[in-house]
């Protein structure tokens, strides 16, 4: 990551509004070309985001925030953010200059320790009430507990207590009673904006909770997007709820009430922003042969691109891969295909010695990469284009492709269970049919012949999950327009019970 010390600092002026010393914010004062750009109308928009990392998953969102004319000051954690990729981000600081960018307030108070801890508890209760959802995540949860709940926990009386509805409730009742964060209310003041709008809000010690706490706490109107697919069932609880939840679909909203307590008149389905780069983009296909070259294969040869997990879903896949080029050699019509394995970005390790060691094998990105910038999403598209057939475990990457139209085939085993077929979000897109299912490695081959071949059954299950998650308001409403159009109202006023009535195309053309 470009460390933000490294960027230019900008001399304060008297246009500037609250100047700090810091050197790594960035501040410019706002440009008369903002004034003659098509808008809503102008307003101060806080930002609060846990990492950097996550800036290209509502990046479209402060696109249209930006192209209506509204003034953004950007918060992510210094933590959260070291180390992590900030492509999108340069990318768009690039694109506007006029955006302001500083790092997050942490909470420093003595209310800090029992106040995080006291969160992770109610999400840990939350879990041990989800009958239907893999265990693997309540395990996980269970790690997060503070010692004196770690061992109420281990006797039967205590965790049974633990995961009553009423722990929840006295926990959302100290929640309500703890103030907001004395630094964070300043930083707030300073900014003075018009609304708050914050992303993911669910994580482990995430500080734009606090964000929305101290926003409420004065008064400012607050939104929260959903980050992405799995946050509403896999991650922790909004514990200090918005005032506007920004929904991809249905789902997520039935979640949000069900797990999350947020009041249904309060949410808005929006669509997924992470997903308009390949619905409202040009497309950017390479020559065939041209782009194999590059990621070194042979340009004249079937390749079947693998989709690599995350760590938390499988720590190590590379299994699946050797048994599928073995299972490949006997193919009638794959049998000397290769494999480009595109890894997880955080788990790519586990592939690169299978890389070196079978030459049938390339990993590329050899890092793995989120599609962030027009460069990305283009590797990403050749990638997915250009390949014979397409296949994975469980990954976001998955829904990737059946927005860019192709057949994915999932392989379906007990090794990975835990996070496959009992993990909600997975369990969704499986039952939706968008996906070509193998139980077995043979079997995989076998579908991954029919694609290859031509063969598509899918189709149209494709067409009505996508319609479906990704873009519940119609397949031609932009997802971060119509979320821009929902923070602007927000911050207008409009009451977040009365902005969710208000039909789709008439927000828009507001």
């Amino acid at each position: 990551m470009v460390g933000y010390g490294a960027l230019r600092a900008v001399s304060w002026n008297e246009n500037v509004r609250n100047p700090l010393p810091d050197p790594r914010i960035i501040q410019v004062r706002r440009s008369s070309w903002v004034e003659h750009l098509p808008q809503y109308f102008e307003m101060r928009v806080l930002v609060a985001g846990r990492s950097v990392y996550h800036f290209a998953y509502y990046r479209s969102v402060l696109e249209a925030l930006r192209r209506h004319g509204h003034e953004l000051e950007l918060r992510f954690d210094e933590r959260w953010s070291s180390g992590n990729s900030d492509v999108s981000l340069q990318g768009f600081l690039k694109e506007n200059p006029e955006v302001s960018l500083q790092w997050s307030q942490t909470r420093e108070d003595w209310l800090r320790e029992p106040l995080f801890a006291m969160r992770e508890l109610r999400s840990y209760s939350s879990y041990l009430r989800r009958f239907e959802q893999s265990t693997y995540y309540l395990n996980r949860w269970r790690k997060y507990l503070s010692p004196a709940f770690t061992r109420i926990d281990k006797m039967a009386v205590g965790r049974w207590l633990l995961g009553r509805k009423s722990i929840s409730g006295a926990i959302r009742g100290f929640e309500a009673i703890a103030p907001a964060a004395k630094n964070v209310v300043a930083d707030l003041r300073r900014v003075a904006p018009d609304v708050v709008f914050a992303s993911p809000a669910n994580m482990r010690f995430t500080e734009e909770v606090e964000y929305i706490k101290a926003a409420r706490h004065l008064g400012i109107p607050t939104a929260v997007l959903v980050l992405s697919w799995d946050n509403m069932s896999t991650k922790g609880l909004i514990n200090v709820h918005p005032d506007l939840l920004l929904a991809w679909n249905r789902t997520h909203a039935s979640e949000a009430v069900l797990h999350h307590g947020i009041s249904e008149n309060r949410i808005l389905l929006t669509g997924a922003p992470f997903f308009d780069k390949w619905f409202d983009r040009e497309q950017h296909t390479v020559d065939r042969s041209e782009f194999l070259r590059r990621v070194g294969l042979p340009g004249d040869m079937p390749f079947v691109l693998y989709l690599g997990s995350s760590a938390n879903i499988a720590r190590d896949e590379s299994w699946l891969v050797t048994d599928l080029i073995k299972e490949l050699s006997k193919s009638s019509t794959l049998d000397k295909a290769s494999i480009m394995v595109r890894p997880h970005p955080a788990n790519a390790r586990p592939f690169a010695e299978l890389a070196q060691s079978d030459q049938r094998v390339v990993v590329w990105p050899p890092d793995g990469q989120l599609p962030e910038s027009d460069g990305m999403q283009a590797d990403f598209q050749n990638s997915v284009q250009h390949a014979s057939a397409i296949v994975g475990i469980n990954t976001t990457a998955m829904i990737d492709t059946l927005a860019l139209g192709r057949p994915c085939v999932a392989i379906i085993t007990g090794q990975y269970e835990n996070t496959q077929m009992r993990a909600q979000h997975f369990q969704h897109l499986f039952d939706s049919g968008a996906l070509n299912v193998a139980r077995s490695i043979g079997e995989a081959v076998t579908q991954l012949e029919a694609v290859a071949s031509g063969h598509d059954d899918h189709a149209e299950a494709r067409l009505a999950f996508l319609s479906k998650f990704l873009r519940p308001q119609g397949m031609d409403i932009n997802a971060g327009e119509l979320v821009a159009a929902a923070v602007t109202e927000l911050g207008r006023g409009t009451k977040a019970t009365n902005l969710c009535g208000i039909p789709v195309k008439q927000l828009l053309d507001v």
